[in-house]
């Protein structure tokens, strides 16, 4: 692992942090609102108490009790003996600590008191700039809040008595106090519920993602597999119970990529065994005509032409010799030249080379083939059952033919004589498209039952003694030849006797793959044979 993916930040990580944060920005609009409402509900309070005071205080504080005894001029009749900055005393019973009182006229404090501490009215001296906010206020403003120099900050309500502006005002520190303990609060939940929260969350993510864990195993587990060997070091299936929905895809994911990993190595390993075994095969089958080949020509140079050497009636000994060597050198070399080119055959259909393409008469292929096989095997019945119009296939004329000979020539060398050999033609519909179906029958001893599920194997074949002196590869390539023209080659299942299949398409463009169609019934004869056959060459 890099030093770069070391560095970043793990999903529970990033996800515990998302939610710390998400906590904490709940929390902090959630005081904010908090706060609004609680001071909304103080200043209600404040305002419902200004509003049942009035001008009860500011009037106290003017000397006029009562609210009224004006002389006439103007003036309380208290107020010579009370200017701003005097004592006052007698007043302010029942008002709470930092009320505040004042008196104006024309723009001008007349009168200004706050009660203390101790419950006594003491003179509140006033600045300019606190003067100019209180004589900013109108009486049907209602109620405010305005800064105070030296008073902080307050409530006030103003009203007019008797042409005096009378302002009476509450301090906010109470108001003040108590937010600061709605934020101290609100602050110490929000971070209790972050850390709740994202201890909570770190251990439910880091659950919920353990089964991710072994998904990553699994993968580096992969990657540090020697691919080029076997498939039997591939990990088992990673799908944790009880996990996620989202983390039992990801992990069923790999679990489907580890099972085609598999299924593909197998497939290899298989084609490895099978091209292995083929090339063990193909050198078996070769030596057998090379020794002999080497044979006769060591005999040959044995023969020096004095009579060393056995004469066969023809000549001197050593040229009888030399001559019947030469042919059967010359034996020898065509098996391994048909056996060659077959080899060749199945390295081109393997490699999926095209073949030749043009219409064939297959119903005419067949009839010719028919005639050849019967010179071939007189002893056995041949007979053809094909329709009345013509069957033409696009394909390749010689490979066809070649599938359609072999098919006849296994009919004849792996039956005794007496069997009776019927080759069927005819046109089907299925899977959406239109095929040619040429089943070939006898009612032979038929295909051992060992032997049914590999005969279209390279080189399966019986003992030599019945394999006709075939190499195992013709049934191998009929099918390969089949599939090259996009149908297909089979053995078809019958109570007695053997059947196969050739599948051909009518069209360029077949469908994805040739019909079952069912089965064709064994021929019948009353002649019945012992002896085994297997159809692999």
């Amino acid at each position: 692992m890099s030093r770069r993916q070391r560095e970043r930040p793990t999903l529970s990580g990033r996800l515990t942090a998302a939610l710390v944060v998400l906590v904490l920005a709940v929390a902090a609009v959630t005081g904010v609102g908090t706060v609004v409402v609680v001071r909304s509900a103080l200043l209600s309070q404040l305002d419902a108490q200004l509003a049942g005071a009035g001008g009860r205080y500011s009037r106290e504080i003017d000397g006029r009790p009562d609210g009224d005894g004006d002389d006439g001029g103007g003036r309380s009749s208290g107020q010579d003996s009370r200017s701003q900055g005097g004592p006052v005393t007698g007043v302010g019973q029942g008002q709470g600590v930092g009320t505040l009182g004042v008196v104006l006229r024309d723009g001008a404090v007349v009168q200004a008191a706050v009660v203390a501490q101790d419950g006594e009215v003491v003179p509140a001296e006033l600045d300019s700039r606190s003067t100019a906010a209180l004589t900013a206020l109108r009486p049907g403003d209602g109620a405010r809040t305005v800064d105070l120099e030296g008073l902080g900050d307050y409530r006030v309500r103003v009203i007019t008595d008797d042409g005096l502006v009378q302002v009476t005002g509450l301090p906010l520190t109470s108001v003040g106090a108590v937010l600061r303990k709605v934020v101290v609060a609100e602050l110490l939940l929000g971070l209790l519920a972050a850390a709740v929260g994202g201890a909570v969350t770190a251990v439910v993510v880091r659950r919920g993602l353990r089964p991710l864990a072994a998904v990553s195993a699994t993968a580096q587990s992969i990657t540090e597999l020697p691919l080029a060997g076997s498939a039997a070091g591939l990990p088992g299936p990673v799908t944790a119970p009880g996990s996620t929905r989202e983390v039992h895809r990801v992990s069923s994911a790999v679990d489907a990529m580890v099972e085609h990993v598999r299924a593909a190595l197998l497939v290899r390993d298989r084609e490895e065994e099978r091209r292995r075994r083929f090339m063990a095969d193909a050198s078996h089958e070769l030596r057998t005509p090379l020794a002999v080949v080497q044979a006769h020509v060591e005999q040959a140079l044995r023969s020096d032409g004095n009579g060393n050497g056995k004469g066969n009636g023809e000549g001197d000994g050593s040229g009888g010799v030399a001559r019947a060597s030469l042919q059967r050198i010359g034996v020898a070399s065509e098996r391994m030249a048909h056996l060659v080119d077959d080899l060749l055959l199945l390295a081109h259909l393997d490699a999926g080379r095209p073949l030749g393409r043009e219409q064939v008469p297959l119903s005419l292929l067949v009839l010719e083939d028919l005639v050849d096989a019967r010179a071939a095997g007189p002893d056995h019945a041949w007979s053809a059952d094909l329709p009345e119009e013509p069957i033409d296939v696009p394909g390749d004329r010689q490979r066809l033919h070649q599938v359609v000979a072999g098919l006849l020539s296994n009919a004849r060398r792996h039956t005794p004589p007496g069997t009776a050999v019927l080759v069927t033609a005819r046109e089907v519909e299925a899977d959406g498209g239109r095929w040619a179906q040429l089943d070939v029958a006898d009612d032979g001893p038929g295909v051992p039952a060992e032997l049914r599920a590999r005969v279209f194997d390279r080189f399966t074949r019986a003992d030599d003694a019945r394999s006709g002196g075939g190499s195992g590869l013709g049934l191998a390539i009929a099918r390969g030849i089949a599939r090259a023209h996009g149908g297909d080659l089979a053995l078809v299942p019958s109570a007695r006797g053997t059947t196969f299949r050739l599948t051909l398409p009518l069209s360029e463009d077949p469908p994805a793959g040739p019909p079952a169609g069912p089965p064709t019934g064994p021929v019948r004869s009353d002649s019945s044979h012992e002896r085994p056959s297997l159809r692999g060459s």
